[in-house]
């Protein structure tokens, strides 16, 4: 039992394509930002933010054929006509993408630990880190999902004569991945051990801001002013990514209860919006607000000079312009 393609409620596809369709374009203009500026956006931080982005942006596109679509009634009759290796390939990616963002998150939240404890060596650390980071990010999740290309997958109708779901025929004696199960597992893992990593970020950075809080150097200030804001953002997306595990813990436990099938259907069809709130709305928007270096091409390529709740184009200018001034390209931004 794995994705809902219901045709039902409108209400949940359309906030999803409400909030998803700004935050996947304001994405795909900051990574395309870093990718042509490699030199600006050299950092470990930056990096990892792209790699999570292919993630999260091949995720989008493959839950509207695995998710969205026929939950509405759109190419009902189209999806009878696909063949099993195309389902296959769709279910796969879903929960590929999954494992791959709580690790990429993690990564992220390493990154910002790192900083606090190694400053000065942070560049150095990160620079062997982060290929092993990417493959790692990649390479696992491989282990909990790619026996699901070889599945022979259909579309089921539900109970309700209403609602389908992805399947796959079963050969009695054969043992098959339960994607749902190890999507709860990773779900709980990475709970555990990026909430250890958000608590021990948190100690080092108060402990370190104590050491430093009666600093006059108004160039260092500024600095870390800006490493402040990208570890906030570590922690926000923290948050989100716990949330979407969270949502994929309940949606495990209620195929234990047994009325499963409704109690399932009705969890798994907030799936787009919670999806694209937590993987695309919160990383892409936050990160204007936490970095200068980012939101300034941003607002020049989108041609305004202020967007609510992120700040004022003129005034991140001018902060840029006194910390490029007193501070080395290398150490901002981190």
């Amino acid at each position: 039992m794995g994705s809902t393609l219901s045709q039902e409620p409108y209400p949940p596809f359309i906030l999803s394509l409400v909030i998803s369709i700004p935050s996947i374009v304001l994405y795909i203009v900051e990574v395309s930002v870093m990718i042509l500026n490699p030199k600006e956006f050299r950092s470990a931080f930056f990096r990892l933010f792209i790699a999570r982005f292919f993630s999260n942006f091949v995720g989008y596109i493959t839950s509207f054929p695995y998710l969205r679509f026929v939950r509405v009634g759109l190419f009902s009759d189209f999806y009878r006509t696909l063949s099993p290796r195309f389902l296959a390939v769709v279910f796969f990616y879903n929960f590929y993408n999954f494992h791959a963002e709580n690790l990429s998150t993690m990564f992220i939240l390493l990154n910002r630990v790192t900083l606090i404890i190694y400053p000065t060596r942070h560049d150095k650390i990160w620079k062997y880190c982060l290929p092993v980071a990417i493959l790692i990010t990649y390479s696992v999740p491989l282990a909990f999902t790619y026996p699901i290309l070889g599945y022979d997958f259909y579309l089921r109708l539900q109970a309700d004569n209403w609602t389908y779901t992805l399947d796959f025929y079963k050969v009695q004696g054969k043992t098959y991945i339960n994607s749902v199960y190890y999507a709860a597992v990773s779900a709980i893992s990475f709970c555990l051990i990026c909430g250890a990593l958000n608590l021990l970020t948190l100690f080092l950075y108060r402990r370190s801001n104590k050491r430093r809080e009666h600093s006059t150097d108004t160039a260092r200030n500024m600095q870390r002013e800006i490493e402040s804001r990208l570890t906030i953002y570590a922690f926000v997306t923290f948050a989100a990514q716990l949330f979407y595990s969270l949502f994929w813990i309940l949606a495990y436990s209620s195929t234990m209860i047994a009325s499963r099938d409704n109690i399932f259907l009705a969890t798994i069809n907030q799936g787009p919006w919670v999806a694209d709130l937590c993987t695309l709305v919160l990383p892409a928007w936050v990160l204007i607000w936490a970095s200068s270096k980012i939101k300034t091409p941003v607002y020049r390529i989108f041609k305004v000079n202020r967007w609510p709740l992120v700040g004022n184009r003129a005034k991140v200018d001018s902060q840029q312009s006194v910390i490029l001034v007193t501070v080395s390209s290398n150490q901002y931004d981190k």
